[in-house]
């Protein structure tokens, strides 16, 4: 996890990694929405773990544009 001006959320397959970039106190289900996209339930259970947070299984309407 860094910080960065941008949400990024990518996985890396090779290593079994979850790679976080967001900006500072970003809000966690934001954060979720957009991991929700990308990870698999494993790594996307162990994040949301890791935010303090519950899995959320669905995406809320306003993170899919």
């Amino acid at each position: 996890m860094s910080d960065h001006e941008r949400l990024i959320v990518t996985y890396s397959e090779l290593d079994n990694t979850v790679y976080l970039f967001c900006p500072p106190g970003e809000d966690p289900m934001t954060v979720l929405a957009a991991a929700r996209l990308v990870l698999h339930d494993p790594s996307y259970q162990e994040l949301a773990w890791c935010l303090g947070m519950a899995p959320v299984w669905h995406v809320p309407r306003e993170a899919t544009g």
